[in-house]
């Protein structure tokens, strides 16, 4: 288990660490058990926010795909520093949930590196999966 960090000292970019080829703050995760007993990792993009957690080897998003899902060209995108704590936690599988349509897009992470595109849109580093390397399905499927 990771040790919890001060998440507004992360904010404030008081943690410097390089994880790869990217600066950036402390790796922000920490485990805690879920009512089913589970262990579950909570996983932070470079501002200190929780963007998804760890279940054993996959990695779990919640989204909304009007938001979320890139336009031109149609992907889904993660930032650098959370792909690098993906990487660095063993994790095999990105799952995401995108949640006004139900729709559940999954892709190993390995094929997710292979076939990336690198884009800065604003929002920091990130790369991105298009849309039609994702494998869908409906939730409840």
């Amino acid at each position: 288990m990771r040790a919890r960090v001060d998440r507004k000292k992360a904010r404030s970019g008081n943690y410097g660490l390089k994880i790869g080829k990217v600066h950036v703050n402390e790796t922000l995760t920490y485990s805690h058990l879920t009512m089913a007993g589970n262990r579950r990792q909570c996983v932070y993009n470079h501002a200190g926010r929780v963007v998804g957690h760890i279940e054993g080897d996959k990695f779990i998003k919640n989204i909304r795909g009007s938001i979320h899902i890139l336009h031109s060209p149609p992907a889904i995108a993660n930032d650098v520093f959370v792909i690098d704590q993906l990487v660095a936690a063993g994790v095999k599988t990105l799952q995401i949930h995108d949640k006004e349509t139900g729709i559940v897009y999954r892709s190993r992470l390995k094929h997710y590196l292979e076939k990336k595109i690198a884009i800065n849109r604003g929002h920091g580093p990130q790369l991105a999966l298009a849309i039609k390397e994702w494998t869908r399905e409906k939730e409840g499927d």
